[in-house]
């Protein structure tokens, strides 16, 4: 599939088309409650210094899912996320992916299809307006079936209790039970919780920005502090990361990794 936006060589072109795509100036840059919505709520002086590496500040996120998967809540206040710019070439462009690090673990999809994580990737797709070259295509991928023939990792065949090398024949070919001898019943490719690629889905991100009066306050409480109205930064993927360890069976214990 082609990738128009990134097959513009004029930057002022791209970013003008990208406007054109997910800000909407009639509404005041507020996007409707139909997707999931995340905020970030930073210093003025963080949110100019943050970088991959050297600059990572710990800030106040908020999320909200008005149709939140089994087992998650609807709203989740989280502080002293450790923030910081994700990418290497995408560092340049002038909508920049996010690497975010919860202080507790949070099931990307609910208690049925994902492991609890810390770790996350926030990905602006800047130059794929289609959201679908990266998160959809696995998404797709991973839900159609087509995983179905192909062997599964060590993680994938821990999970479902079998040998690897029974695991190494695919899903359409496993035992009829387990190793504890109990009846082994056929899971789809998206039931499984361990992945073989990324999982994610679309979210909308705001930047609320502190206060001068507030930042200049250092006894206020994270609770007490103020900030500027939403400003709405576009759309999103909340995704796992490469640091989403448990999700790819990433561990000490499998020695295939």
């Amino acid at each position: 599939m082609r990738n128009y936006v990134y097959n513009l060589r004029d930057e002022l072109k791209q970013a003008e088309l990208w406007t054109k795509n997910y800000l909407d100036s009639d509404s005041d840059n507020q996007f409707p409650e139909k997707i999931p919505y995340m905020t970030f709520f930073i210093n003025k002086d963080d949110w100019a210094r943050m970088d991959k590496d050297n600059h990572k500040p710990k800030i106040r996120v908020t999320y909200h899912d008005p149709n939140p998967p089994e087992g998650n809540k609807t709203d989740y206040t989280w502080d002293k996320v450790q923030t910081a710019w994700q990418g290497t070439s995408s560092i340049a462009y002038p909508v920049k992916n996010f690497k975010i690090k919860l202080p507790e673990k949070y099931k990307l999809k609910g208690d049925k299809y994902s492991l609890k994580e810390k770790t996350f990737c926030l990905k602006a797709d800047y130059m794929d307006s289609s959201h679908c070259h990266n998160t959809g295509t696995a998404n797709f991928i991973h839900s159609t079936g087509l995983l179905s023939n192909y062997a599964l990792t060590p993680a994938q065949s821990k999970e479902l209790n079998i040998s690897v090398a029974q695991g190494y024949k695919g899903l359409n070919n496993l035992p009829a039970t387990d190793l504890n001898g109990n009846e082994l019943i056929k899971p789809k490719p998206v039931e499984l919780k361990t992945r073989t690629c990324i999982d994610g889905h679309p979210i909308a991100l705001y930047i609320c920005l502190e206060t001068d009066e507030s930042a200049t306050d250092e006894n206020r409480t994270p609770d007490e502090r103020e900030y500027e109205n939403p400003l709405y930064w576009g759309i999103y993927n909340f995704n796992l990361d490469k640091g989403s360890t448990d999700s790819f069976g990433l561990t000490r214990e499998d020695d295939d990794f």
